[in-house]
């Protein structure tokens, strides 16, 4: 497999919202939490930046981008049950 910055950036973020809750176990975590912290404030921008990011907005695919970089921006939080998605409000 090979490095993703929107995924380590996304890792970033969880672990930032569990600070005080779990250890950061590896260098990776850390570099992670590095990231989230250096991008928090324009997230699109680093989604923009990656390599993925500029594949999807070569096909016309930016505004998913935007839409990908709402942090809270959904009412449900979605979760795996027994085979089926479900969501929790």
């Amino acid at each position: 497999s090979t490095f993703s910055l929107e995924d380590a950036i996304c890792g970033g973020m969880m672990l930032s919202l569990l600070k005080g809750k779990v250890e950061l176990a590896n260098d990776a975590a850390c570099v992670a939490c590095m990231l989230y912290d250096n991008y928090k404030n324009n997230l699109v921008s680093a989604l923009r930046g990656c390599d993925h990011g500029h594949y999807l907005a070569s096909i016309g695919f930016g505004g998913d981008i935007d839409y990908a970089a709402g942090v809270d921006t959904v009412g449900v939080l979605p979760r795996w049950d027994n085979g089926r998605l479900i969501a929790d409000k």
